[in-house]
Order: C-alpha cells, then sequence, then structure tokens
C-alpha cells in the first residue's frame, strides 16, 4: 500500500474503527448504492483484484491474514515490492489509480 495512503489510514481516530460506526458506514454504503455494494463486497474485490494480479492466490491470502506463518514470512520478507507492484496494477486494470488517490 503506498505509504500516503496507509498514513492517512493509520491517523483515523479510534472512533472510526469501532462496531457502531462501522455499522453506520455499511448502512450508508448499501443506501448510497441500492442494496448492492457492502463493506463485506468490497473487502471481496480487493481480494479478488489482487489475487487475479501477479502476486496470485498465495500473496492475496498474506494480505487478507489468511496466510500460513510460512508464506507470509516469505511474502513480507522477499516479496513486498512485488505485492505493492501487483496491488497498484491490480486496481489500474479497473481504472482506479491508487497512486493518485494517496497524493490528495
Amino acid at each position: 500500500m503506498p505509504t500516503k495512503l496507509w498514513e492517512r489510514f493509520r491517523v483515523l481516530p479510534k472512533e472510526m474503527t469501532d462496531y457502531p460506526t462501522r455499522k453506520i458506514l455499511h448502512q450508508s454504503f448499501m443506501n448510497l448504492t441500492n442494496n448492492q455494494v457492502s463493506f463485506m463486497t468490497l473487502r471481496k474485490y480487493h481480494y479478488n483484484v489482487n489475487r487475479h494480479s501477479e502476486m496470485r492466490e498465495p500473496g492475496a491470502e498474506v494480505l487478507a491474514g489468511r496466510a500460513n506463518s510460512t508464506s507470509a514470512i516469505h511474502y513480507s520478507m522477499h516479496m513486498i515490492d512485488m505485492m505493492i507492484k501487483a496491488t497498484i496494477d491490480g486496481w489500474k486494470s479497473f481504472g482506479i489509480d491508487i497512486l493518485e488517490e494517496a497524493s490528495q
């Protein structure tokens, strides 16, 4: 994840990540998308974009926090640059430039 985007996420107030807030945001998302897109849907999109990028399923599992420790250690130590590039390229294939988003 680009550093600026990660930094913006990390400075969110703790209240933005508690259950009642997430529930409100989930409901708002559902209302804005005619009950078609939820936070879970976005999580699935993100997983599948990464899974179909050059990092493939093992890399997507690491990012989702579901990889076994051997895979996670291998990817985090040896392939982080490739995973960053694959994530950026994967989202670009859907017309989303996360580097541009991070710079705003």
